[in-house]
């Protein structure tokens, strides 16, 4: 359960990161990020994108390496569609192996609409076998 929450605050954090993220000027203060946090842990880096500026709240908490989690779906999803191995998002693409998992909406066929509603880890994973990981790598590094 705290797994779950760290993650889902992790996601939030991340979620608010990028739409802050703006090529217009603007400030945000640090009394500001405090209110929105509350009393959860936390960080905030907003990217100046015209300049390459940073700001960043609680740099100390940015700084520790975490891993991407559901975040990576998005690039994943990316990679699929431009290899071919997605095509809509509304076609089927994850066939449920028939193992029972907690959370039912992973339980079943899925198409990369549904896979992302029901964050499905298993179609994820799925997907990423499909690809490959030098086909991955290739894709990861052209990232910028």
């Amino acid at each position: 359960m705290k797994m779950k929450r760290n993650t889902t605050m992790l996601f939030c954090g991340i979620l608010g990161a990028m739409l802050l993220m703006s090529c217009r000027m603007f400030q945000i203060s640090e009394s500001t990020a405090k209110e929105a946090f509350g009393d959860r842990a936390g960080a905030l880096v907003v990217i100046e994108c015209l300049s390459g500026r940073t700001t960043t709240y609680q740099p100390d908490v940015a700084k520790i390496p975490l891993p991407p989690c559901s975040t990576f779906k998005i690039v994943n999803a990316l990679v699929g569609l431009e290899t071919g191995i997605l095509t809509s998002p509304d076609e089927q693409f994850y066939r449920w192996d028939g193992v029972e998992r907690s959370i039912p909406a992973w339980n079943r066929d899925l198409s990369l609409r549904e896979a992302f509603q029901a964050s499905c880890v298993p179609a994820f994973q799925s997907l990423a076998r499909q690809i490959g990981p030098e086909r991955m790598q290739y894709w990861i590094d052209r990232i910028d």
